[in-house]
């Protein structure tokens, strides 16, 4: 489908009746990357402010969860010194040393910081009274090596103003669709009420 922001790909899998799943894909990135920064950012406003559509929430690696970090420093010094070894250093600390994770996201994380400066406003972390007014089931999943949302165990810290939350730390970088993906897929589908089938 073609939208006045681009293109908008949907899937259509499962039974008619069964209630909608929507994924928020990563920008230009491959299916397993479901929930980057902007998904993060669009779910969770959907749970604080149409929560009747929003029966459960799965969040991957969400940036914005951890409050300040690193991340966004190491971001904009790898943008303003777009040199091979710097970019391939960043793309190691950002989704772990899995070689085929990095092949894949390595072109696509190169183009993003060309323009990570001056495109895209980064959303804002939200607050504490925020997060403790959402309601539905939240799962959040988190890699134990992702360098860009920084320590799981801020992000699940943080993550307990929510006050029905599921965090899962796996021993994985930013990518965890990618790295896990039968452990991803078993977590969310036991989440959402699917697992077995």
């Amino acid at each position: 489908m073609v939208a006045q922001c681009g293109k908008i790909y949907v899937i259509i899998s499962g039974a008619e009746e069964a209630p909608p799943i929507l994924l928020l894909h990563a920008l230009s990135l491959a299916s397993w990357s479901w929930m980057y920064n902007i998904g993060r950012f669009i779910s969770t406003n959907m749970a604080l402010y149409a929560p009747e559509r929003v029966e459960k929430i799965v969040l991957c690696g969400p940036m914005g969860y951890t409050g300040p970090n690193i991340s966004v420093l190491r971001i904009l010094l790898t943008a303003m010194f777009p040199v091979k070894p710097v970019q391939k250093s960043a793309i190691r600390w950002a989704f772990g040393n899995d070689p085929e994770v990095n092949e894949a996201v390595g072109e696509w994380f190169r183009f993003i910081l060309e323009g990570v400066i001056s495109r895209q406003a980064r959303p804002q972390p939200f607050t504490e009274k925020q997060l403790q007014s959402i309601m539905m089931p939240v799962l959040l999943l988190l890699g134990a090596r992702d360098g860009l949302v920084g320590n799981p165990e801020n992000t699940g810290q943080l993550s307990q103003n929510i006050s029905d939350v599921q965090v899962e730390i796996l021993d994985t970088g930013h990518l965890i669709r990618a790295e896990k993906p039968d452990r991803f897929n078993t977590l969310v589908a036991d989440f959402i009420g699917h697992g077995g089938d």
